[in-house]
C-alpha cells in the first residue's frame, strides 16, 4: 500500500499505535469513572442525592482522623443573626413579589389577581383582608380565571353587616331597638 501520492509505501505502525493508545486511553477513564463512581457509593451508602463530606487531610474519605478536634458549632448569637438575615432576606423577597403582582393586577393580570387575592385571603406578605380578597377574586374571575371562579364558589359571599345583626335580634333594620324590663319589676297579676 502506498501513502497517499508520495509514491512511497505506508507505514500503519503510528496508526496502530495511536488506535490502541486511544482504546488504553478510554478503558483507563472507563475504570476511572468506575472507581470515582463506586468511591461515592461507598461514601453515600449508595444513594446518589446523600450530601457529599469533603476529604479531609488525611485523605480519609470524610471521616475525622483520631484526635482531630471538630469545629465548634457557631454559638447561639451568631446562629440568631443568620436566622435573622435569612427572615430579612425572605422579608424583602415577598415584598418585591407583592409589588410585582400589584404592578400586574394594574396591568390587567387574571392570575396575578388570583395570587394576590390568595395572598390577602392568608395574609401572606400582605395584611389579612378579606375584603380585598374576595374583590381581587371577583377581578379575576372577571378576566375568565378558573381558579378565581372555583374560589368565588366554594366561597359564598357573607350576608351584608346589617342583615346579619338585624337577624341575631329578630327585628328587621329600621325596626326601633326593644329595651329589657327592668329586673326590679315585678309582673302584673290578673285573677
Amino acid at each position: 500500500m502506498e501513502g497517499l501520492g508520495s509514491g512511497r509505501p505506508m507505514n500503519r505502525k503510528p496508526l496502530l499505535l495511536m488506535a490502541c493508545l486511544g482504546l488504553f486511553a478510554t478503558a483507563v477513564e472507563a475504570q476511572s469513572i468506575g472507581r470515582i463512581k463506586r468511591s461515592l457509593d461507598r461514601a453515600t451508602g449508595g444513594n446518589p442525592y446523600a450530601p457529599q463530606t469533603a476529604p479531609n487531610r488525611s485523605g480519609s474519605g470524610g471521616a475525622a482522623a483520631p484526635g482531630a478536634v471538630p469545629a465548634p458549632p457557631p454559638s447561639p448569637a451568631a446562629a440568631a443573626a443568620e436566622k435573622r438575615k435569612r427572615e430579612q432576606e425572605a422579608a424583602e423577597t415577598e415584598k418585591r413579589v407583592v409589588d410585582f403582582l400589584k404592578q400586574r393586577v394594574a396591568d390587567g393580570s387574571p392570575s396575578a389577581a388570583f395570587e394576590l387575592g390568595k395572598r390577602h385571603e392568608e395574609g401572606r406578605g400582605v395584611p389579612l383582608d378579606p375584603k380585598e380578597a374576595r374583590r381581587l377574586m371577583e377581578l379575576a374571575a372577571k378576566g375568565d380565571n378558573s381558579d378565581a371562579k372555583k374560589w368565588l364558589s366554594e366561597n359564598p359571599a357573607p350576608p351584608p353587616a346589617d342583615a346579619s345583626k338585624a337577624k341575631a335580634k329578630g327585628s328587621t333594620p329600621n325596626a326601633a331597638p326593644v329595651s329589657p324590663a327592668p329586673a326590679s319589676a315585678k309582673p302584673a297579676v290578673t285573677k
